[in-house]
């Protein structure tokens, strides 16, 4: 199926799921086809190399965990906050306004009238539910699989089980997530079956414009 006719407008759309669950992958389809996409993960990543914020994660976690550029070491200050729930929202609190407030700026843009405006704009937002924040999303879908998938792609990309029992236990339960979103696709499968369920998925919402 190819993407949508031109529009007048852009809907904008969050994308959430567990950990493992393929929302990077959901993400890269939705590109292919024509979608304008943001992952606030890296907006986030993008935030820990501005030295500005170095100084302030610095200030409140110490400075071992910069770099010898005195940027902010990812590895290093994970080491520290995925140890505590306490240093972890912590770090949220730092972060997570700054942001919404960097995706609320790139979601006004896909909005600003033009020749050509993209047809759908899908922000990759992990903590969507937990974060809150983004009252101007037109709906979230949530991408699923159960824990048996998702851990065993975790495991692939070299975590162990201790890591992933950790970081879980700062989110929202994969159940959870599908109940409060306005759509769920379901990936257990292949990735020839996922491609086939977001191209549905996106024929589905199309129709209700």
């Amino acid at each position: 199926m190819n993407k949508p006719g031109p529009r007048s407008f852009t809907r904008i759309v969050g994308l959430t799921g567990g950990m493992g669950a393929g929302k990077s992958e959901v993400l890269r389809i939705l590109a292919g086809m024509g979608a304008a996409v943001l992952q606030a993960d890296q907006v986030g990543h993008g935030l820990l190399k501005e030295r500005r914020f170095s100084k302030v994660l610095a200030a409140k976690f110490g400075k071992g965990i910069l770099d010898a550029r005195g940027l902010v070491d990812r590895k290093k200050l994970g080491s520290i906050v995925f140890k505590s729930a306490g240093k972890r929202k912590a770090l949220n609190q730092l972060l997570h306004p700054v942001i919404r407030q960097k995706v609320k700026r790139w979601a006004a843009e896909r909005q600003k009238s033009g020749r050509r405006p993209p047809f759908l704009a899908v922000v990759e937002i992990p903590l969507l539910f937990e974060g809150k924040g983004y009252p101007y999303l037109e709906g979230v879908l949530s991408v699923s699989a159960s824990s048996a998938a998702r851990h065993r792609r975790l495991l692939g990309r070299g975590w162990n089980q201790s890591d992933i029992s950790r970081r879980e236990k700062g989110q929202w339960a994969q159940a959870r997530k599908d109940k409060r979103a306005h759509w769920v696709i379901r990936n257990n499968g292949s990735l020839r079956e996922l491609k086939r369920k977001v191209k549905l998925w996106l024929k589905k919402i199309d129709k209700k414009t």
